[in-house]
């Protein structure tokens, strides 16, 4: 009898475990070398006087009578020896030490790499061996004895598949456990290789930054520039490779917000049109009339998805143009399907490229993007974010003649739906300088960086002393005031996490005990982050850094704690009277022009997404610097602060660190936005 194919071996395993456990008469399965018993029905246990755990691994020999086990040991050896089994009369002792008269047929099972030995027993009548069967009982035994031996061949090969499948299992739960540990080591591997690349890169981009103010002829500052640039390329190749372990991992998170899906498709329009005429391209927006709007999910992946798509179709495109085209296949429950379709006319995919194009690690993408400027990861990271928002994605191409990539996204409409606005974290800076005259201990081990950060302090107007790893920092900070800390985080003999805590603790003395510490670190992950502010750092820049965000971080930690002095006032998100005051009292007008603030601030904001999403980081600086001042103008004093971080981050482009406080920002936004609506009602 065979074991059934995977699709029924559960059921049929089942089956048999319930003919085992109801058989009438007393089956056991026991160990070939061994001779132990590894299974026993109820009736086995009703027969012995012995509860199962007491028989599971008890030698069948021991269950016959003192004078009987040799005999019976050896023939429970020539049973293993015999193909056809064996058939006896013999004695058993039960547990409370009667010995009772029993049958035994016995049968040998070698399969599947097993060697087990199967006995059906059951009680007979003291005298039965005296009594000759007639005819009919012979037959009758003769039918019992083949009975017996199929149910003891089918409890064999029961026992035999639960052992495979038990296998099969354990080995599974092995692949599953080694693949997940895998995952895991990847992740950390590429978040510390993109720490020690940004390292070097942080002196790279600083010595350009240096170079550039110099006074240098018109080729060495194209030079400088091309050094900049290429440094630049290389944060956004690390950036492809950490968002593609996050996503690996799961640990990426999508942000659920309310956002105008049209408003999205015009901004992104708009900037590929103006890519196309540059390159002699034209360019075709096509949405249909249905489209769900607004809708809610992550508006910042679906753009990113878009942007990388369309990107990718401008770089293979040498003539004609591309057109963008969107549309909903169906609504089921208020959730719209929506398709996007971005087509080309530029030189196509081979098909035995677009097999491979969207798989993690695959060649394929790494060779269409070959000579293109781009790292080859981003159709894999399309795939994996389509996918974790619940979609498609796919591509038809003809060699030589265009490629049209498609996905398709679940898009649930924003009218009926609550969102949560979750609080925004940080703090922003101020525009006021107040960098120059004061002093820093720089925390660096690298010597490079720490000469490339000397000399941004020094055009700052920064004293600064420097230490070599957190251990002589806090010998330093426990002898001398500071006005302000850089810490490195990742160090030898002491990291700067562990230097920050005892900082805190009070193990360097009180003198800088409250001193601000800024973190200064490759890693960029929110975890990160967070673990910096747990160990009690007050913000965090970026390698590489720069000396502008030397400035801004200055200035956004001094900032904060004059703000956590009881001298000053309250921080309030916007001031109506203030702005009133400078319009002789005229709270209407001032409401006029808040509100009018705040139509012109959401468009400026997503002008702002769309921008850093397309790595157009000269846009964001100019768009956060008018946000910036239109803020100040209204009183709202928080929102101008974080305008002034965005700049900061994308004047040095920063774009994740960047993408990052624009998404706080309009939290902050948001909230601001309906605390308005409630107060004009």
């Amino acid at each position: 009898m065979s074991v059934p194919d995977s699709g029924n071996q559960q059921a049929w395993l089942a089956q048999m475990e319930r003919v085992f456990s109801a058989s009438p008469d007393a089956v056991f399965v026991t160990d070939g070398p061994t001779g132990g018993i590894v299974l026993a029905n109820r009736a086995a246990c009703a027969l012995t006087g012995y509860p199962a755990n007491d028989l599971i691994g008890r030698s069948q020999v021991d269950l016959h009578p003192a004078v009987d086990r040799a005999g019976a040991g050896a023939i429970y050896r020539s049973v293993r020896e015999t193909a056809d089994g064996v058939r006896l009369a013999a004695s058993l002792r039960r547990a409370d030490g009667a010995v009772i008269p029993i049958e035994v047929a016995a049968h040998a099972v070698r399969d599947g790499g097993c060697d087990l030995v199967v006995a059906v027993v059951r009680a007979r009548a003291a005298d039965s061996r005296q009594i000759i069967p007639d005819e009919a009982m012979v037959r009758l035994q003769e039918a019992n004895i083949n009975l017996e031996r199929r149910f003891a061949e089918r409890t064999a090969e029961l026992t035999v598949a639960n052992l495979q499948l038990t296998r099969t299992l354990d080995e599974a739960n092995q692949r599953a456990m080694a693949l997940q540990s895998t995952g895991q080591e990847r992740t950390q591997f590429f978040a510390g290789l993109a720490h020690e690349m940004r390292t070097p890169l942080n002196a790279v981009m600083g010595l350009a930054d240096l170079l550039t103010d110099m006074k240098l002829d018109d080729e060495a500052r194209h030079t400088a520039r091309l050094i900049h640039s290429s440094a630049r390329a290389l944060v956004r190749l690390i950036n492809d490779l950490l968002d593609h372990s996050r996503l690996e991992a799961g640990k990426l998170e999508l942000v659920r917000r309310p956002y105008n899906l049209r408003d999205l498709l015009g901004e992104l329009a708009d900037i590929t049109k103006v890519q196309c005429d540059d390159l002699g391209l034209t360019f075709a927006l096509q949405a249909e009339s249905g489209l769900p709007d607004p809708v809610v999910g992550d508006e910042g992946r679906l753009r990113q998805v878009l942007m990388n798509l369309l990107g990718n179709a401008l770089k293979f495109t040498r003539e004609g143009g591309v057109t963008l085209q969107v549309r909903t296949l169906e609504t089921i429950a208020g959730r719209a399907k929506v398709e996007f379709r971005i087509t080309d006319t530029g030189i196509g995919i081979p098909l035995e490229q677009q097999e491979r194009l969207f798989q993690p690690y695959s060649q394929a993408a790494a060779g269409v993007a070959a000579g293109s400027g781009s790292s080859g990861l981003g159709l894999a990271i399309c795939r994996m974010l389509v996918e974790r928002m619940g979609g498609r994605i796919g591509v038809q191409s003809d060699e030589n003649w265009g490629s049209t990539f498609w996905f398709t996204l679940p898009l649930e409409s924003a009218r009926d739906v609550a969102v949560e606005v979750i609080p925004p974290t940080g703090a922003a800076s101020s525009g006021r300088d107040v960098v120059a005259g004061r002093t820093a201990l720089l925390v660096e081990d690298n010597r490079i960086n720490q000469q490339v950060a000397l000399g941004m302090l020094k055009r700052l107007g920064v004293t600064a002393r420097t230490a070599d790893d957190g251990e002589a920092a806090l010998a330093m900070l426990a002898e001398t005031r500071y006005d302000v800390v850089f810490m490195d985080v990742q160090m030898p003999v002491m990291d700067g996490l562990e230097a920050t805590r005892r900082l805190r603790n009070g193990q360097a003395g009180e003198l800088n005990r409250g001193v601000p510490v800024i973190a200064m670190t490759g890693h960029v992950e929110r975890q990160h982050r967070q673990d910096c502010t747990d160990a009690g750092m007050n913000d965090y820049v970026a390698k590489p850094i720069s000396g502008e965000r030397l400035r801004e971080a200055i200035i956004r930690v001094l900032d904060t704690t004059a703000a956590a002095a009881p001298a000053e006032a309250e921080d309030v998100a916007f001031d109506l009277w203030a702005l009133a005051e400078q319009l002789d009292g005229d709270r209407e007008l001032a409401g006029e022009i808040f509100t009018l603030f705040l139509d012109d601030a959401v468009e400026r904001l997503a002008r702002m997404e769309a921008a850093v999403r397309a790595y157009d980081c000269e846009t964001v600086v100019l768009e956060a610097k008018t946000f910036e001042g239109a803020a100040l103008n209204v009183h709202a004093g928080p929102l101008a602060r974080r305008a002034v971080a965005v700049g900061a981050a994308a004047r040095h482009r920063e774009c994740e660190y960047t993408q990052a406080l624009i998404a706080e920002m309009a939290a902050s936004l948001d909230e601001l936005s309906i605390a308005w609506r409630q107060t004009i009602g």
